[in-house]
């Protein structure tokens, strides 16, 4: 008895079906792959690239740079200072007129005396500083205001702006 044979018919439906699931599996696994090979925010080996954002300090001391750790010498009205931890300060080649600035009471600010045109100010229970009646400063852990200390009929008033206003407003020293 001889062995049936088993016939194939080819027919372009059957070859269509089979290019179709070809292109549908090549699809998937590369929609998979893709997938597979995004972070997925913090799982092991992933990597979430952020773009690198200047902080309020690095602004301030980029707008008002160049600094300087000595006085800078000028006619007119005195540089801007950034306050430092510890008593120290920086010194701007920047000034600013502290007209139609508004009334402030920073918390960093513990105490200030005028005496004649020099103002002596504390932060905290260490820091102390002494600096000129309308001198403009920043201080370091709030480096998104500047402020300055100006003599009143009553003693004296704390004025502060944004930094970003003055940087607008201001201008360079004349060295």
């Amino acid at each position: 008895m001889p062995t049936p044979r088993i016939q194939y018919k080819r027919t372009w439906l059957g070859i269509a079906g089979i290019g179709t699931a070809a292109l549908l599996a090549i699809a998937i696994y590369g929609i998979l792959d893709q997938q597979s090979n995004k972070p997925t925010g913090g799982g092991r080996g992933s990597v979430i690239t952020q773009p690198l954002v200047p902080s309020d300090q690095d602004s301030v001391r980029s707008w008002f740079g160049p600094w300087h750790s000595a006085p800078v010498r000028s006619s007119g009205a005195p540089a801007l200072v950034e306050l430092l931890p510890g008593g120290g300060v920086d010194v701007s080649s920047w000034t600013a007129d502290t007209a139609g600035w508004t009334d402030a009471d920073p918390p960093q600010i513990t105490s200030v005396s005028v005496t004649g045109q020099t103002v002596s100010l504390q932060l905290g229970d260490i820091a102390a500083y002494r600096l000129s009646v309308g001198q403009p400063f920043v201080i370091k852990e709030v480096p998104q205001q500047v402020y300055a200390i100006r003599r009143t009929p009553k003693g004296y008033s704390i004025v502060s702006s944004s930094a970003e206003q003055v940087h607008k407003l201001g201008h360079h020293l004349n060295q």
